[in-house]
């Protein structure tokens, strides 16, 4: 992946996120549809096979005693339980697994292993969505700030438009 857009998907990713943040990535409109596709590369889910793999490896560790039908059903569960998972992050699970786990873990004691790493590249992905979405800085209305009597004469004016001679007449 180039470098900016490994710079860009790093900054959309940030821990600490700040709204004027998205002006900052809309400012790089060129690269934020690439970046995009990227983000979204990075969280396609690991598909049946590599699942299948990686409860072989996970077969190691000790469990329950098992049939031949509910090793069958067990797999199943796998593969629904971590249907979304990318197959690096997997891959991580399997390896935190190993090392933390003495018994062979659930689908959900798998995704809690990698949660903070799936959930940082779901938010990079809304961040550059985010920031994709943003209308461009040419095309935005500039802001205006009235005092308190512009918006008082701003008022009289409306109210005198409707056939009000002042605004204290329809109050």
């Amino acid at each position: 992946m180039p470098a900016p857009l490994q710079k860009l998907i790093a900054t959309a990713s940030s821990d600490y996120w700040q709204p004027h943040d998205l002006d900052r990535l809309a400012a790089q409109r060129d690269l934020l549809p690439a970046a995009i596709d990227a983000a979204r590369v990075m969280l396609e889910p690991a598909g049946p096979a590599i699942i299948n793999k990686s409860v072989a490896f996970l077969s190691a560790l000790p469990s329950a005693a098992m049939g031949d039908g509910d090793a069958r059903i067990a797999l199943q569960l796998y593969r629904v339980g971590l249907k979304d998972v990318p197959h690096d992050l997997l891959s991580l699970a399997c390896k935190r697994a190993a090392e933390q786990c003495e018994w062979r873990p659930s689908p959900a004691v798998l995704r809690n292993l990698i949660k903070p790493e799936l959930q940082a590249r779901k938010a990079a992905l809304a961040r550059l969505e985010a920031a994709a979405a943003m209308v461009p800085p040419e095309r935005q209305i500039e802001k205006t700030y009235v005092t308190p009597e512009q918006a008082k004469a701003l008022l009289d004016q409306f109210w005198l438009g409707r056939g009000k001679t002042t605004r204290g007449e329809t109050e």
